[in-house]
């Protein structure tokens, strides 16, 4: 039986275009966007770590800031949404 790791990224990146680049390769491993810079999962364990590979060498470049954060079940249970939660991709959760 595989567990999953309940994952958050948040970033600040200065280039648009880099900053999307980004944002592609958090969707293709599976990350929901939550909000512009935050994107967040329920992923395997090997997947958290290509998230995090992929953070690191994101962040090689100057101007390009990436925080990752497990986050426990019993705190992503916990978690809510406030204010306008429709401006980005449907999520089942929010974590402010």
């Amino acid at each position: 039986m595989t567990w999953n790791e309940h994952i958050v990224v948040a970033y600040d990146v200065q280039d648009d275009r880099a900053r999307e680049a980004f944002a592609s390769r958090l969707m293709d491993l599976g990350l929901q966007r939550v909000q512009l810079s935050v994107f967040e999962a329920s992923l395997p364990k090997n997947r958290v770590r290509d998230v995090w590979d992929l953070s690191e060498e994101f962040c090689r470049e100057a101007g390009r800031s990436v925080r990752v954060f497990l986050v426990c079940s019993t705190c992503y249970r916990r978690a809510r949404s406030f204010g306008e939660t429709g401006k980005v991709d449907d999520a089942e959760y929010r974590i402010v």
